[in-house]
């Protein structure tokens, strides 16, 4: 129900008052259950005056403002998301403008399915005679596509992970790991490995909590002091903490996104 780019905001309106008509009451109807609410919750602020609304509907340059929003989401039976899309607020896009907004620190995004009755596109059968060893379109792999509710596959919890955000200003395993990744965390695997690695490659490497803000390295503990050890020793120095008193394990690293562009380290702002 996504407002399209091109409409009228007058259409903003009529779609709000087709809700209204749907449920078969009118603006004064509307305002009395909202007063009900606000009742009921102590909280004056849910009432939306009958004025309000008509004018919202009218014209559709009047934005509701979240409590009305609220109010409208019981009295018409809508999800709130719903109603906030015909505004042209879609909360989806905030994990995906997480990870376009880069900041200088390493961090953990959290990826949230606001609306679990949206589908999406999966492919539910291939190309038995396709090779997968070799490189090939995705789109040139599937026979069948089919439509099922993210909701069902967040359902599903199959692997429970983290997601972090190697910090543009974070060198620590450059150029092995770019700063700007996206880094997936298994949040089940906090024991330090220390050995059984042929290759500096194949070293596992983990996200740390630390006492300001987050790392991510290779690490090596030692009678309580955790190592945080960058893919570059030579130009990048080894940082040592207290463990657990000044660093904690959140996870070993199991994935990462990574642009191939060349990383140019930006010109952090004076304070």
């Amino acid at each position: 129900m996504g407002v399209r780019s091109g409409d009228p905001i007058r259409e903003r309106g009529r779609r709000l008052k087709g809700l209204r008509l749907e449920m078969k009451i009118s603006v004064r109807d509307v305002e009395r259950y909202s007063r009900l609410i606000a009742a009921l919750t102590g909280k004056e602020e849910y009432v939306f005056r009958k004025s309000s609304l008509s004018a919202v509907e009218k014209t559709g340059q009047r934005i509701p403002n979240i409590n009305q929003l609220f109010s409208l989401a019981v009295i018409y039976k809508r999800n709130f998301f719903e109603l906030l899309l015909i505004f042209g607020v879609d909360l989806d896009d905030i994990t995906r403008l997480q990870l376009e907004i880069q900041l200088p620190q390493t961090t953990l995004v959290s990826p949230v399915l606001y609306d679990l009755n949206r589908t999406i596109k999966v492919p539910l059968k291939f190309d038995s005679e396709m090779d997968l060893k070799e490189s090939a379109l995705l789109s040139h792999l599937e026979q069948t596509w089919g439509e099922i509710p993210v909701g069902f596959l967040q359902a599903l919890a199959l692997q429970q992970h983290l997601y972090g955000l190697i910090g543009t200003d974070d060198l620590t395993l450059h150029p092995y790991i770019r700063p700007g990744s996206l880094v997936q965390i298994d949040s089940r695997d906090t024991k330090i490995q220390e050995s059984g690695w042929e290759t500096v490659y194949d070293r596992p490497i983990y996200f740390l909590q630390l006492r300001k803000g987050y790392g991510c390295g290779f690490c090596q503990l030692d009678n309580g002091r955790l190592s945080i050890i960058p893919f570059d020793t030579p130009r990048r120095p080894i940082k040592t903490l207290k463990h657990p008193d000044e660093v904690e394990v959140i996870g070993r690293v199991t994935g990462v996104a990574m642009s191939l562009v060349p990383f140019a380290r930006r010109t952090s702002p004076k304070n």
